[in-house]
C-alpha cells in the first residue's frame, strides 16, 4: 500500500517523548569501526522532538505523530528522487528558487537538525515520523547544505538510521538515488535551465552563469558544475576545466555582486527548535544550563528571557 513522509504544523504543549532513549540505545551504531568520529554525543545532546512541542493532527492521528501530506506518497518498492524532490519542494513552500536556511527547511519535514565541530560529515536517526540529524559544521558552506539535504532524503525515505561516515569510500545505490534527489531538491532543473537561456539571452558565459547559480543557491562549486555537465549545458571536458578553476572572493563579487551567504555554521539549530526549548526554559520544564545547551550557545544564561517562576512550581 502506499504510504506518506511526514509534514508538519507545530502548537506549543507540554513535552512528550524525545529521541534520548533511542539514540542511546543505538549508541552501539553510532560509531563505525576505524573511524574517528563519534557521533554518540552529539545524538545525547539532540532530542528529536524538541520539548514542548508536538505535531497538530490533522486527523485521527495520536498526539505528537506527524500529519501526512498526500503529495509526498509513494509506493514502498520504487522511489523516483526527482519526483521525491519536488513534492517537497511543494510541501516545503518553495516550488522553484533558491531556498531558505536549511535547518528552518527541514523542520518542515519533522527533521530538526544541527551543525557540530566534528569531522565527519553527517549522520540521522528516525523515530515514530520524526528526526534528528548532525552535520560537520567544518566543511565548507555548500557541502554542508548538501549534506543536510542528503540527511532529508534518508528522513523522507524513512531510513531509520544513517552515517555518512565513510560513506564517500563506496557509493551504493541508494546513496546515489538520495544524491540524485539532493540536486533536484536544491538546484532543481527547471530553475538551471531559466537561469541558463537567461543568461545566455543577455550574452553571459556559462562560467559566470554557473558562478550567479553557485551564489543564489549556495552550493558548492562542483555540485553546480556537475549539475550542469549532467543537464548537457556544459561539456564533459568543460566540467573538468572549470572543477579545477575554483570561483575565487573577487569571482563572485564580480559576477554576483556579494558572496554566497554561509548557511549551517557550528551551533546552528532551526527556528521552531530555538522556540521550543524557550518555551520548555519558560514553563520551568528545563534548566538555565540545559536550555543553553539545547541552544547549542546561541545565548548565555543572563540572555534567557525572564519567566513566571511561581507559575512554573507545583
Amino acid at each position: 500500500m502506499p504510504w506518506a513522509y511526514p509534514w508538519l504544523t507545530w502548537s506549543p504543549v507540554r513535552p512528550h517523548r524525545s529521541c534520548h532513549a533511542e539514540a542511546r540505545w543505538r549508541k552501539a551504531r553510532t560509531r563505525r569501526p576505524g573511524r574517528g568520529t563519534d557521533w554518540t554525543h552529539a545524538w545525547r545532546s539532540t532530542p528529536g522532538t524538541p520539548s514542548g512541542w508536538s505535531a497538530t493532527p490533522t486527523s485521527s492521528l495520536p498526539p505528537s505523530t506527524p500529519a501526512f501530506d498526500a503529495r509526498l506518497r509513494r509506493s514502498p518498492d520504487v522511489v523516483d528522487p526527482v519526483a521525491l524532490a519536488v513534492a517537497a519542494r511543494q510541501v516545503a513552500g518553495c516550488p522553484s528558487g533558491p531556498l531558505g536556511a536549511l535547518a528552518d527547511v527541514l523542520e518542515r519535514f519533522g527533521l530538526y537538525l544541527t551543525a557540530v565541530d566534528e569531522a565527519a560529515e553527517g549522520a540521522s536517526l528516525l523515530l515514530k515520523g520524526f528526526g534528528v540529524a548532525v552535520i560537520s559544521g567544518q566543511v565548507p558552506p555548500g557541502r554542508r547544505r548538501w549534506t543536510a539535504a542528503h540527511e532529508l532524503g534518508h528522513h523522507l525515505m524513512q531510513d531509520e538510521y544513517h552515517s555518512d561516515a565513510g560513506v564517500a569510500a563506496g557509493r551504493d545505490e541508494r546513496e546515489q538515488l538520495i544524491d540524485r534527489f539532493v540536486e533536484e531538491f536544491l538546484l532543481p532543473e527547471a530553475d538551471v535551465r531559466r537561469v541558463w537561456s537567461d543568461g545566455e539571452r543577455d550574452g553571459q558565459a556559462s562560467r559566470a552563469i554557473m558562478i550567479a547559480l553557485s551564489a543564489s543557491y549556495r552550493m558548492s562549486w562542483s555540485a553546480v558544475v556537475n549539475r550542469a555537465r549532467r543537464l548537457g549545458l556544459i561539456t564533459p571536458e568543460e566540467g573538468r576545466r572549470e572543477k579545477a578553476d575554483t570561483p575565487v572572493r573577487g569571482d563572485f563579487l564580480a559576477t554576483y555582486g556579494s558572496q554566497p551567504t554561509p548557511d549551517l555554521e557550528v551551533g546552528t539549530t532551526g527556528t521552531q527548535w530555538r522556540q521550543a526549548a524557550l518555551a520548555a526554559w519558560s514553563r520551568g520544564d528545563v534548566t538555565a544550563p540545559r536550555t543553553v545547551e539545547l541552544l547549542y550557545g546561541a545565548l548565555t544564561e543572563r540572555e534567557l528571557p525572564g519567566r513566571a517562576l511561581g507559575e512554573c512550581l507545583p
